[in-house]
C-alpha cells in the first residue's frame, strides 16, 4: 500500500480560527491494483483523521497504534485470513511500499526535526551550512545502520535537545516495520518538494 499524509484547515485559513480546527489526514491506495483502477479517485481511501493538536500532544505513535497492530499482522508469515466470494479462504498480506506528503507533515510522521533544522534531509546527512555553501561533496546516506546509530545517540543522551540537533531526529519512526523503513522511503511529493530545494522553502 501507499500512504499519504497531509494537513488541512476546515476553517478559513486566513481567518481568526486558523489552526484551531486543523486536521491531519492519512490516505492509502493499494498499489498492486491495475493502473486503470488506481487512476480513479475512488481507489484512494481514508485511513485515519486526527486533530493537529492531538498529533502534537500525543504523537503519531498513539494515533497510528491500531494501524501498526494491523500492519504487523499483515506483514507476518501467517497473514490475515479472509474470505472472498467465489474464491473461498484467502490469505491477505500487505506492507507499506511508499509514504509521501508535504515536507512538514512527512517530517512530523517520521519523527524527524522540522525542515528548518541543521540536519534537514531525510535522504542524506547533509547540513544546512553545507547546502548554503554549495558543498557538492558526496554525503553519507541515511541507511538503516546510520539510523540505528543515530537512535542510539538519542537514547544515550536521554533524547536531549542537543542530541536531537546533532542527529536530526526527535525519536524513533512509528512507521518502521518488518518491510518498511524510512531510510528506504525515497518517495517525494513533487507538488510540494520540487520547488523547495531540499526543504529550504518549507
Amino acid at each position: 500500500m501507499k500512504l499519504y499524509y497531509d494537513e488541512l484547515e476546515i476553517a478559513n485559513p486566513l481567518g481568526s480560527k486558523k489552526g484551531i480546527h486543523k486536521l491531519g489526514a492519512f490516505y492509502f491506495a493499494i498499489m498492486n491494483l491495475p493502473a486503470h483502477m488506481n487512476a480513479d479517485l475512488n481507489s484512494i481511501h481514508v485511513l485515519a483523521i486526527c486533530h493537529d493538536y492531538d498529533a502534537k500532544k500525543y504523537g503519531f505513535d498513539r494515533i497510528l497504534a491500531r494501524f501498526r497492530y494491523d500492519l504487523d499482522r499483515l506483514e507476518s508469515d501467517e497473514g490475515v485470513k479472509t474470505f472472498l466470494d467465489g474464491y473461498g479462504e484467502y490469505t491477505l498480506r500487505a506492507t507499506i511500499a511508499a509514504f509521501c506528503g508535504d515536507t512538514a507533515g512527512v517530517h512530523d510522521v517520521l519523527n524527524l526535526l522540522a525542515a528548518a533544522a541543521n540536519h534537514f534531509c531525510r535522504v542524506c546527512r547533509i547540513t544546512r551550512n553545507e547546502l548554503l555553501s554549495n558543498d557538492l561533496k558526496e554525503k553519507e546516506l541515511m541507511s538503516e545502520e546510520v539510523y540505528s546509530q543515530l537512535i542510539d545517540v538519542l537514547k544515550n543522551a536521554n533524547f536531549s535537545a542537543k542530541a536531537k540537533t546533532q542527529t536530526g531526529l526527535n525519536g524513533e519512526c512509528c512507521l518502521n516495520s518488518r518491510y518498511f523503513h524510512l531510510s528506504r522511503n525515497m518517495n517525494f511529493d513533487p507538488m510540494h518538494d520540487i520547488f523547495c530545494s531540499g526543504g529550504v522553502g518549507q
